[in-house]
């Protein structure tokens, strides 16, 4: 219970300028603040009442990738892809697509910079939690199809017969790379 505003607004304002890692700490149990939350950029959600030890493994979670990231982007310093019309530029974690810069948070440039990395290959949902959040798919967790989403709204793919993301039934998803 935020004074003046709540954490969903908050976090929607920081997005732009920070880049570094959200987690949400709140007492809204609602699916649909859930969903929000990583939808605007939180890299994590977690709901109180929660115990001291789960808390902190969840911040060491974030830092790990925070960790990842930054060697992540020094292994691939220099490095762009480019599909078509699409470039992703992995340091400076910028997507432009028909020229024009597509604003993403960091979890939906990294879910993007994965698909594109393994064109023409599924990847599952266990692959990407464990890569993007750095913890085992437990098989309720929704977060990577929440990101899916974003991207295929922010990236102009049909969410009713995507093209350029497809899912792949009971494999994942795919990255195809000729449809940029």
């Amino acid at each position: 219970m935020l004074p003046g505003e709540d954490g969903l607004s908050i976090c929607r304002q920081i997005r732009s300028d920070f880049n570094g890692k959200v987690m949400m700490l709140t007492a809204s149990d609602d699916d649909f603040d859930h969903v929000a939350a990583l939808e605007i950029g939180a890299d994590d959600f977690v709901t109180k009442p929660i115990r001291p030890r789960m808390l902190l493994a969840r911040v060491r979670m974030l830092l790990r990738r925070e960790l990842s990231d930054e060697s992540n982007s020094s292994m691939s310093a220099g490095q762009t892809l480019k599909y078509g019309t699409l470039t992703l530029q992995p340091q400076r974690k910028t997507c432009e697509l028909d020229g024009q810069k597509v604003v993403m948070t960091d979890s939906e440039f990294d879910l993007l910079w994965l698909l594109a990395q393994s064109p023409d290959q599924a990847l599952s949902r266990e692959a990407l939690t464990l890569e993007l959040r750095g913890i085992e798919y437990d098989g309720l967790d929704r977060t990577a199809d929440n990101k899916i989403v974003s991207l295929r709204k922010k990236l102009g793919d049909s969410s009713s017969a995507p093209k350029r993301i497809i899912t792949v039934r009971g494999k994942g998803y795919l990255f195809v790379p000729d449809s940029w």
